[in-house]
């Protein structure tokens, strides 16, 4: 074998690798808000979790993708352990589809297939036929560089100090340990599978010394998961660990059997006259579908292991740092919106607190109230300034126009929320300038106070929650409370001049009520703001 077959090797599995990564990505983009869609409504039970995940999987060719996905998700809190493990079992059944697949030597007419991939891709201009163009184009090169690996290794066959290596691979524990690393190297089983197939065909390597192989490629698969939950919480963590203590457990599971039960032979003659190709993906699917069927009834236990094994970590309340928006993850386009709408959650509850513990503050005169105010602003201000260049980043890649729409409302939803957090902190202020100089105000003066506090937060609460329920129905009441509290704040204001000009309360002590009322009055505005975010756009 000369240095240009190896180069032709290295070539042809360069082009089977990028074909399968263009498939995948066609796939997501094509399908990306309706993959969390099924993801968000379908996993509420186990069993329509495993469906989940098995159709997932088999639509974007790959079971890496799809469990980084659910990692996070679960990282997101969109998702529990228990909705987790039944996408994953899915998964790892949907994963065995690219095998299938590939067994049908499409190589034939893999130039007319890319061909046909390049026009919709290049030459034609909707971007619904450029995403699937993207699919069938991926879909060609797969297996043009499947010809490739196939021709370069024809020679290899011929020698005989390779063939005595791979018969080396019927060792259990070196196959295993050989398709593991593999895989954890690629990190795609359904590409080293593929690989393997080509080998099969070429004659490289047979039913029984692909069987550990096969088996230590499906550990593998969960490098890609793990790597993705590193810096995670600690659900998230305990998803991608869950997945591959499935995955030990399986192989076990199946090497104990293969002691009692010659597994490549059964195989081999339920397929009588199929080649390699078909026999390792059969291996590959009776492997993944058996599994999943022995470990369903055990979900509960497995997640109860799991969580022994990988205890809660003690984090901080507010930590300092972006804490569902992993820049590892950001490049899923199904999960860039869940992560942002996780993060803006957590602003806007920030917001929330700061809001209240500065307006009980002034009616209570408890600087006890205030005391994590400062603390909160500074995480608010840090949230502020660290969201939106993935906002900027997520508007050029998120796929469909409705996520577009999502993104670009998030921008001013991240200013307003940012805004209030401001007129909270002017309050707060306010608080301990009345305390250091024990001012004193009317109760007349408290009393509106009171009720335009009450008016805001209840309006604000309200924006807040229907903005992410996606609700416009309220804009009627919500014109309506923000009318009041408008009317409020002007008559509120005479009422208080009144009382400055009858004597009854001090110069500084008007400044701050007369401050006070604008606070409040521009916190309802912001409030208003995020709600006709949700205007629907009329052409």
């Amino acid at each position: 074998m000369d240095i240009y077959q190896y180069f032709m090797l290295a070539g042809g599995l360069g082009l089977f690798l990028y074909g399968m990564n263009l498939m995948s990505k066609g796939f997501e983009l094509a399908a990306g808000e309706r993959l969390r869609h099924w993801l968000s409504v379908l996993t509420n039970r186990r069993i329509t979790g495993v469906l989940a995940g098995t159709g997932i999987t088999a639509i974007i060719q790959s079971s890496s993708a799809t469990s980084v996905m659910v990692v996070g998700f679960v990282n997101a809190g969109l998702m529990t352990l228990n909705q987790a493990i039944g996408v994953i079992m899915g998964a790892n059944i949907g994963t065995t589809v690219t095998g299938l697949i590939i067994a049908f030597q499409l190589t034939k007419i893999a130039p007319i297939i890319l061909l046909a991939g390049v026009i919709m891709l290049i030459f034609l201009t909707n971007r619904t036929v450029n995403r699937w163009g993207l699919i069938v184009a991926g879909f060609g090169i797969l297996f043009v560089g499947m010809q490739i690996m196939s021709d370069s290794m024809k020679p290899l066959a011929e020698m005989p100090e390779l063939r005595a290596f791979m018969t080396s691979f019927e060792t259990p524990v070196v196959g295993v340990l050989v398709g593991t690393l593999v895989t954890a190297v690629i990190q795609s089983s359904s590409a080293s599978i593929g690989i393997l197939q080509v080998m099969a065909l070429e004659g490289l390597v047979n039913a029984h010394s692909a069987f550990p192989l096969v088996l230590g490629m499906n550990i593998g698969t969960c490098v890609t998961a793990l790597l993705a939950s590193i810096g995670t919480n600690t659900n998230a963590r305990r998803t991608a660990v869950m997945h591959l203590i499935m995955k030990i457990f399986e192989a076990s599971f199946f090497l104990i059997i293969s002691a009692i039960i010659d597994i490549p032979a059964l195989i081999q003659s339920l397929m009588p006259g199929r080649d390699g190709a078909w026999e390792i993906a059969a291996m590959h699917t009776v492997f993944n579908i058996v599994n999943t069927t022995v470990l369903f009834p055990f979900g509960d236990s497995i997640v109860r292991l799991v969580e022994r094994l990988v205890p809660e970590r003690e984090e901080p309340h507010e930590e300092m740092r972006l804490k569902y928006i992993d820049p590892r993850l950001f490049t899923q386009p199904t999960l860039v919106v869940a992560q942002l709408t996780r993060e803006l959650e957590r602003m806007a509850e920030l917001v929330r607190k700061n809001l209240a513990a500065s307006f009980e503050a002034f009616q209570t005169r408890s600087a006890e109230r205030l005391a994590r105010v400062p603390e909160r602003e500074k995480l608010i201000n840090f949230l502020n300034h660290n969201i939106t260049p993935y906002l900027a980043q997520a508007a050029g890649s998120v796929a469909s126009e409705a996520d577009r729409k999502i993104i670009g409302e998030m921008f001013h939803f991240c200013t307003d929320l940012e805004r209030v957090g401001d007129h909270a902190e002017n309050i707060m202020e306010y608080v301990q300038i009345i305390l250091e100089h024990k001012l004193v105000f009317t109760e007349d003066a408290m009393q509106e106070a009171k009720t335009m506090m009450e008016q805001c937060s209840s309006q604000f609460n309200a924006c807040v929650d229907a903005y992410f329920r996606r609700d416009f129905s309220i804009l009627p009441e919500i014109e309506a409370s923000e009318e009041t509290l408008n009317i409020n704040e002007e008559n509120f204001r005479d009422n208080h001049i009144q009382r400055l000009n009858a004597g009854k309360c001090d110069a500084r002590s008007s400044m701050i009520f007369t401050d006070l009322l604008t606070d409040i009055e521009r916190v309802g505005d912001h409030a208003v703001n995020i709600l006709y975010l949700l205007k629907p756009h009329v052409d």
